[in-house]
């Protein structure tokens, strides 16, 4: 059974309520902490100890930027998870120097199933969770011109709504940083955003080719 740590703000309630109802239907041992209390927590408290999950859960009304260097440090060989909603992907400017996956999610239940499946896999393994590259998918680099028609122009929010989509993961390589990391959203959506960078960056889907069938013309 894995150990997780899940950081998430004093003032976040949508997230809280979305994780607890989904860590009552596993058996894991799990941390609760939050951003604002975790340089203060006493030495002899859960954090003392070593995960090997962190569970960052990123909110509009809170930046968290000072705390994540500070978390990163104090444990380094954990996997990183950061999971935040598809709607906040431009309101939130944090980033991770360590990335192992990325859930752009929304709290429905349909991900609420998705996300149980991520953290039943920590029940009876120690082994990492992975995702595999799928060759149809990469990532392509946006300017801000094209960044600006995704996103509401004085509050940010996305634009569009994929909350009916079904959920996805694979392991991607952002263009800008060349970092690889799982990547899990709605599988209708166009835009992500690398917390490993920060950069937007639009989801291409790649036809294959057809093969070429041979013919009296193209024969050998």
């Amino acid at each position: 059974m894995k150990k997780i740590f899940i950081f998430h703000s004093i003032h976040d309630q949508r997230f809280f309520v979305f994780f607890s109802r989904i860590l009552l239907t596993v058996e894991i041992d799990y941390t609760w902490q939050t951003y604002e209390t975790f340089q203060t927590a006493s030495a002899n408290s859960p954090l003392s100890e070593m995960p090997d999950e962190l569970f960052f859960i990123l909110d509009k009304t809170t930046d968290c930027s000072t705390q994540i260097p500070l978390i990163l440090s104090r444990y380094p060989n954990a996997s990183v998870w950061v999971f935040e909603s598809c709607e906040d992907l431009k309101r939130i400017t944090s980033i991770f120097p360590k990335l192992t996956h990325s859930v752009e999610l929304y709290i429905t239940n349909a991900w609420a199933d998705y996300v149980s499946k991520i953290v039943e896999s920590f029940e009876k393994t120690k082994s990492a969770f992975s995702v595999t590259e799928n060759p149809q998918v990469r990532l392509k680099s946006l300017e801000l011109p094209e960044i600006n028609r995704y996103f509401d122009s004085t509050t940010g929010q996305c634009l569009f709504d994929y909350s009916t989509a079904r959920s996805t993961g694979f392991k991607i390589t952002c263009p800008h940083c060349q970092q690889s990391y799982g990547l899990h959203l709605p599988t209708e959506t166009h835009i992500t955003r690398c917390r490993r960078c920060g950069s937007f960056n639009e989801l291409k889907l790649e036809t294959p080719a057809a093969a070429t069938v041979p013919t009296s013309e193209n024969k050998p």
